[in-house]
């Protein structure tokens, strides 16, 4: 990087160093107060939402199967 870039770069770290303190404090204050999820509330969305995702590809993969059948009967009739 050159020396104007770092220069820039410094200059805007030194003027917004009491806001950025200010932020960095709110966001520990914010962490302290969030409710994290058990163990098992984890590995119980964890497996709803990968089920839900095998479930859901499943049904595009056979919807996608069932259009590429419908379309290739109506191209091979057009010819």
């Amino acid at each position: 990087m050159d020396k104007v870039r770092l220069n820039f770069m410094g200059e805007f770290f030194v003027k917004n160093y009491n806001a950025l303190v200010k932020y960095l404090k709110s966001v520990k204050s914010e962490i302290k107060r969030v409710t994290w999820p058990s163990k098992k509330e984890l590995w119980t969305s964890t497996i709803m939402v990968t089920g839900t995702l095998v479930v859901v590809s499943i049904f595009v993969y056979f919807t996608d199967q069932i259009f590429v059948l419908i379309f290739n009967a109506i191209h091979s009739n057009v010819r």
